[in-house]
């Protein structure tokens, strides 16, 4: 284990954003980049539905309107639940309704900016207090693949929801992976939650802290890490984040490479790319080079996001975005 020394030490710097970062209406709850376009999850405010702005960099922004937080209120609380994005196309989920909580899956694109319906699931977990029915959730996407998880809980009441619950079967089945557009890429218990992409392949985080990586036909387990806060993957590397440390290992032989201390606290494991992690906390971003452990910090940078091109995240209702040059030479010297 090495110590992070840098990422504890505080580093602050804020890059000048390019002339054409857009203003959101209010600063962004979800933000996700794909090459050289981001997505950004701006919530409702009871009178502006919650929206989806899309930003091509160098280019005007686009928005997408969703259904939520847009006025009068059901039972339950309109809200967008997840966003994903792959190369130009976003999808999230929608939820919210009466007696009978409402899943629905809408999917967009720069190209296409009006909302397509993909997927409709209903439960009883509203106001009739029965879990019982269908569930979807766990959005999740990169490149050209976009998934997302469904799965059906048991009826306990007998009210029609599900089949009826059995002390001989378990709560919750017809467990399925699917991808936005169509087909069903995995079926079975392992396949919930689903967490990243990258290259195809589908990161999957079990309760227990263990973690299943599916790649076509292949599938490889990762042991369990306790108190396991976030997990992704990018070429061969495959990252988890605990409280207290960084571990790294090899996508190809599930065995670990490295580990990484950090101060205690707790963060959000962002993103992942070309060996830097991600890192988020009250919003602030710190980036873990992890061949060395040096890291680097960006204050009032919150959601970040780094690709190919360079570092994006959100200053209050800014998007910024930093070229990727200017972000490796805060860290100077190669690992």
């Amino acid at each position: 284990m090495r110590t992070v020394s840098a990422l504890l030490a505080g580093l602050a710097a804020l890059a000048a954003p390019a002339a054409s970062s857009p203003t959101l209406p209010a600063a962004p709850s979800i933000v996700r980049a794909d090459g050289r376009v981001v997505a950004a999850l701006v919530p409702g405010n009871g009178t502006r539905c919650a929206q989806i702005v899309l930003w091509r960099l160098g280019h005007a922004p686009q928005t997408v309107r969703t259904h939520s937080q847009c006025g009068d209120q059901g039972v339950l609380p309109e809200r967008v639940t997840d966003l994903a994005l792959a190369g130009t196309t976003v999808a999230w989920q929608e939820t919210g309704g009466g007696n009978n909580r409402e899943y629905a899956v809408y999917e967009a694109s720069l190209e296409r900016p009006t909302p397509v319906l993909r997927s409709y699931a209903e439960n009883g977990s509203g106001a009739a207090g029965n879990p019982g029915g269908k569930y979807t959730g766990d959005l999740a996407g990169h490149g050209g693949l976009i998934v997302y998880a469904s799965w059906t809980h048991c009826d306990w009441a007998g009210e029609g929801y599900a089949r009826q619950c059995s002390k001989k079967l378990p709560d919750v089945y017809a467990q399925t992976l699917k991808r936005i557009g169509g087909g069903v890429l995995r079926q079975g218990p392992d396949v919930l939650d689903p967490v990243w992409v990258d290259a195809g392949r589908v990161l999957i985080r079990h309760p227990d802290g263990s973690l299943l990586l599916l790649d076509g036909p292949i599938a490889r387990t990762f042991p369990a890490t306790a108190g396991l806060l976030g997990a992704v993957v990018q070429g061969r590397q495959l990252v988890t984040l605990t409280r207290t440390a960084l571990a790294v290992y090899d996508t190809e032989t599930a065995r670990l490479v490295r580990s990484l201390r950090l101060a205690p606290a707790v963060r959000t494991l962002e993103d992942l790319q070309g060996g830097i992690a991600v890192l988020g906390r009250s919003g602030t971003t710190h980036l873990v080079r992890l061949s060395d452990g040096k890291g680097v910090t960006y204050t009032r940078a919150a959601h970040a996001q780094l690709e190919p091109a360079g570092l994006t995240y959100a200053a209050g209702r800014r998007l910024v975005f930093v070229p990727r040059g200017s972000v490796l030479r805060r860290f100077g010297s190669s690992g």
